[in-house]
């Protein structure tokens, strides 16, 4: 590496040039947060918002992106809807149903444990 003989550890420097490193390093640290505090604050208030819908309506920018999420996801969009599963799992626990009902998957309207028992038919 080009100028290895350049880099001092931080253990090799000095007390006094450790804690001014340290302090370079808060002083950004704490710049930082204050941005992504902002941009935050910013976006929620951006979500916030209400907008008019096409139909007339008036909506939240949230219920207006995650209803356009919806379309997508019912359209065949994987995406979509890989992203309306992460939106829900982030939800409270209290708002979700607690209690998960068993999914029933259907083949041309004809149920898994139904298809199951008449392949088990046909192996006899």
């Amino acid at each position: 590496m080009a100028n290895e003989h350049n880099l001092i550890s931080l253990g090799d420097r000095t007390t006094s040039e450790q804690r001014a490193i340290a302090q370079k390093g808060g002083i950004a640290s704490g710049v930082a947060r204050r941005e992504r505090k902002r941009a935050s604050e910013v976006a929620r208030a951006i979500l916030d918002s209400t907008i008019t819908l096409d139909d007339g309506t008036e909506s939240t920018t949230l219920y207006a992106m995650l209803r356009q999420q919806v379309n997508l996801a019912l359209n065949g969009d994987t995406k979509a809807f890989l992203s309306l599963l992460k939106v829900a799992d982030e939800l409270p626990r209290g708002k979700q149903e607690q209690e998960q009902k068993p999914i029933e998957i259907y083949y041309n309207g004809v149920s898994e444990k139904a298809l199951k028992a008449m392949m088990a038919l046909d192996e006899l």
